[in-house]
């Protein structure tokens, strides 16, 4: 018998299939049609036949029932249960849109029939239809590479919750953290404005329950759970869910508005109880431009403060100082005497209480925290009740020995009453300090006690100092196993964590005193240049700053706005009086592992100083009291000089617009002076391969984002040919150089600044209590640690920098002045954008040089002398305005004069 063509075989395939689905859709669209015929006749090639296009027989019923939902029902007795349970390897092919017919039914929004075949599987018993059901759901498909899931949340219009909930219990951990071609996870389409109503919600929960479980499942090995994952954005699903959101349709829709808070709170609470501070704020914020703190710890800072001083700093309400989210992660305070002002002028009241912090929460616009931990061991109880009754809190260590737990049940009943959608208490978890007295665990353990904290999950209870008390250990012990019986029974929900005694170190300044407003006489024996260079400086600047402010006032110019110099180091004491309230919040980088299991790790804050950047930012601040300092704190206060932690401190000066970045801290030559080839070389030396180092890698790139955006930066460094390492951009300070040397001639990058000439160490150990090193310097010279006099030289160099950007924008914004006024340039007037052109590293190389007092060396020991000489020839000469004369000096600079 002679073989058929393979073109006549299938165009017989073909037709065969197409008279299958015309049988199909009789059995299943005409009741006069016997359902049971159809199988008896096509049966048995069910599963062989198929097309490119439509896919096979499973993919047929699901577009019949699309078209008509209610022929499911006829569809259900034996086509259905007969196609998936004889032929399961039909939910794995693909039509020609890649779509398998599970797939197929989801972006149909077939929920009936999903869920009928998903019973159907349950109730087979069978390994294999349940496996090629899995695998159906885990396939994806030809459009944007999307899974089943993905689809499910993107095509919905309305969730049906029991397809979502089959769906999310089928999915893996790998399914759930599958991204499509956008790079989005199946949650960046459920979290969604577009889903924001009840049963979004809903969706929401069961997928953060799921989150939970790979959280527990990792037990701390660092597994990265779907919640982690980035689209192609760069936007964690939260971010996706606030871009979601549409200004014109939450007016239209109120009721959606509130379940998109409502939704947001939940991912944000759940990311702040589950992830550390660094990966709560990026989930929230990203690169966080906008300086938005999830944490406020006033640690390490006075505790003793004026109110109007600690406003000052960190602003009165939300439009002011530190930004604040609505929920922190952690809150910890130690305990603060506040001074208050009186009714009479000049009169303070002095208060230990914490309500007046609390207030300024509430007004900040805080209303949730996840860890509150306060030393409120003299708060009286009803200041306890006005502060916990403003903010919820879940987890409350009132540093309070024996503390009456009715205190925290009254507060939490006021803040139920103000808060009435809410209807359980917040507290999750509480941790008490226990004296060794046994009334008070009994008060604790009883049904008016803890019991009465509807939701308390967990309860530290800290056992009592030895020598606090006269009982044994075995009495101790009892106590507490009586108090655990008796607390189970009233409240079996309710976990005890028995801790052991902690001894408080009292590591906290009592106050920042302020500054001296006095200085060294001429004959004294710390007669520096140091002290001599900054009594110049100031003897220029401050009538600088005079009339910047005077002209400022009246000139609508935005060369008005002010030069921020982002300081890298450790931070910067923002209380300290020396700043003249100059400090604005910052960013840090600063983490470190909890030691005390309150916390997954501790956030250091910027606002605080470890050792030197409060005098970093004080000697910048005497050279140009105008400006402001943003402070970026790096790990460890910035003793290691880590890579890849600086190169996130160069993106977020970037980021900010800082006008120049200052870099006090040594800059280590981490690459060798021929650059990122040595070190690689070496590397491949070793490892008889290529091995690219990403830390380093990292540094350049910020360094090169220095050079394109012709950003100003200052840094520190010990050694001339450091230059050659790292992109060009960057300005490098030295306190002396090589003479014999050459290169700095022709490096243009390189400049002499000799910041101390006398041994630090010796000086600061003989000033008395009221002495200070120069008028105005912080007490934080008293532990300041120089690593290098680099240091010094390099914040001096910055508040130069700084000041001929002032006298630049003094001449622009001069341009405005009447013809008439005195103080006008007839001469000469100033580019509309000469401000943002001196800002730039070659412009401002320029001056410098023309600043040395000897063209053929980079000293600028003598700048200020040399600046205040002009100012002071000029002004005898022609009897001019200050104003004027800085101008004329101004122009002079520019021209090379």
């Amino acid at each position: 018998m002679r073989a058929q063509p393979p073109g006549q075989l299938l165009q017989e395939k073909k037709n065969f299939f197409y008279i299958t689905v015309q049988a199909l859709e009789d059995a299943i669209t005409n009741p006069n049609v016997d359902v049971a015929d159809f199988w008896s006749n096509y049966g048995a090639s069910a599963g062989q036949i198929s097309d490119c296009d439509v896919g096979n027989l499973l993919h047929v019923v699901v577009d019949l029932i699309r078209l008509r939902p209610h022929l499911v029902r006829r569809a259900q007795p034996i086509i259905i249960d007969k196609l998936v349970n004889e032929v399961p390897e039909l939910f794995i092919g693909l039509n020609s849109d890649g779509y398998n017919p599970l797939h197929l039914a989801i972006k149909d929004q077939s929920y009936e029939l999903f869920l009928h075949i998903d019973s159907i599987c349950n109730e087979s018993g069978s390994a294999v239809v349940k496996r090629y059901f899995d695998e159906a759901l885990a396939q994806t498909c030809s459009v944007a590479n999307r899974t089943a899931l993905h689809t499910f949340f993107e095509k919905a219009r309305h969730l049906d919750l029991q397809a979502a909930e089959v769906l999310i219990q089928h999915a893996t951990d790998e399914q759930l953290a599958a991204q499509d071609a956008y790079g989005n996870t199946p949650m960046h389409y459920a979290a969604s404005f577009h889903h924001c109503h009840l049963e979004g919600l809903k969706v929401v929960e069961m997928l953060i329950d799921r989150d939970d479980q790979v959280i527990k499942k990792g037990g701390g090995s660092g597994q990265t759970s779907f919640l982690e994952i980035r689209n192609a954005n760069g936007y964690s699903v939260y971010q996706t869910l606030a871009q979601s959101m549409n200004g014109e349709r939450c007016r239209e829709n109120p009721l959606q508005e509130t379940a998109f808070q409502e939704m947001s709170l939940l991912l944000k609470k759940h990311y702040m109880r589950t992830r550390g501070h660094r990966e709560a704020t990026s989930f929230l914020y990203g690169e966080n431009v906008d300086d938005i703190e999830i944490s406020f710890h006033y640690d390490n800072l006075p505790t003793s403060i004026n109110w109007q001083d600690f406003t000052d700093r960190f602003g009165q309400d939300s439009t002011s100082g530190i930004k604040l989210d609505s929920v922190l992660q952690s809150v910890i305070l130690p305990s603060i005497e506040i001074r208050l002002h009186g009714e009479v002028v000049g009169e303070y009241i002095t208060r230990k209480d914490m309500a007046p912090i609390f207030r300024w929460l509430h007004a900040k616009g805080v209303r949730h925290v996840i860890n509150l931990s306060v030393d409120g061991s003299i708060s009286p109880d009803n200041s306890i009740q006005r502060c916990l009754s403003q903010i919820s809190v879940e987890s409350l260590d009132w540093q309070r020995e024996d503390m009456d737990s009715e205190a925290i049940y009254k507060a939490s009943l006021q803040w139920l009453e103000r808060n009435p959608h809410n209807n359980q208490h917040p507290l999750r978890k509480l941790w008490l300090r226990w004296s060794g007295k046994a009334p008070v665990l009994q008060s604790w353990s009883r049904e008016k006690g803890l019991p009465k904290f509807l939701g308390l999950e967990k309860v530290y209870l800290f056992k009592p100092e030895r020598h606090g008390t006269c009982d044994d250990e075995d009495h101790i012990e009892q106590a507490i196993a009586q108090f655990r019986e008796e607390l189970a029974e009233n409240s079996p929900g309710i976990e005890v964590i028995v801790k052991e005694a902690v001894t408080k170190s009292n590591n906290r300044r009592e106050s920042l005193a302020p500054p001296i407003r006095r200085g060294f006489g001429t004959d004294s024996a710390y007669d520096s240049d140091l002290r001599r260079h900054l009594e110049s400086s100031s003897y220029f600047s401050r009538p600088l700053k005079e009339n910047w402010t005077a002209i400022r006032q009246t000139s609508a110019s935005t060369a008005g706005e002010d030069v921020v110099i982002a300081v890298i180091g450790d931070g910067v004491d923002i209380m300290d009086e020396a700043l003249r309230n100059q400090c604005l919040i910052g960013k840090s980088f600063d983490y470190w592992d909890s030691e005390d299991g309150q916390m997954r790790e501790v956030f250091l804050p910027p606002f605080v100083s470890g050792s030197d950047g409060t005098v970093m930012a004080n000697l910048i601040l005497h050279v140009c009291p105008m400006a402001k300092i943003y402070p970026i704190r790096l790990p460890k206060a910035g003793l290691i000089l880590d890579a890849d932690s600086l190169a996130e401190a160069i993106e977020a000066a970037l980021a900010k617009k800082a006008t120049i970045i200052s870099m006090p801290r040594l800059m280590m030559c981490v690459l060798a002076q021929d650059g990122p080839g040595k070190e690689k070389n070496e590397r491949k030396k070793d490892t008889g391969h290529d091995t690219d180092i990403p830390s380093l890698s990292t540094v350049l790139r910020a360094l090169k984002r220095v050079q394109d955006e012709n950003a100003l930066m200052f840094c520190s460094t010990y050694r001339i040919d450091i230059f050659n390492a790292y992109p060009k951009g960057s300005l490098f300070i030295n306190d002396i150089f090589d003479l014999d040397d050459n290169r700095h001639e022709h490096s243009g990058r390189y400049f002499l600044f000799p910041g101390l000439d006398f041994p630090l160490s010796e000086t600061r150990y003989s000033m008395s209590d009221d002495e200070c090193f120069v008028d105005g310097f912080t007490r934080r010279f008293a532990d300041f640690k120089c690593a290098s006099p680099n240091s010094v030289s390099t914040a001096l160099a910055t508040g130069l920098a700084a000041v001929i950007i002032y006298l630049v924008k003094l001449g622009v914004m001069s341009n405005d002045c009447r013809p008439d006024d005195p103080d006008a340039l007839v001469n000469f007037e100033f580019a509309a954008d000469a401000a943002e052109t001196i800002a730039r590293p070659d412009a401002m190389a320029r001056v410098f040089r023309n600043l040395c007092p000897d063209a053929k060396s980079c000293d600028l020991g003598q700048v200020w002398h040399s600046l205040n000489k002009r100012m002071t020839g000029l002004r005898m000469a022609g009897m001019w305005s200050r104003r004027r004369t800085f101008l004329v000096i101004t122009s002079m600079l520019l021209h090379g004069c």
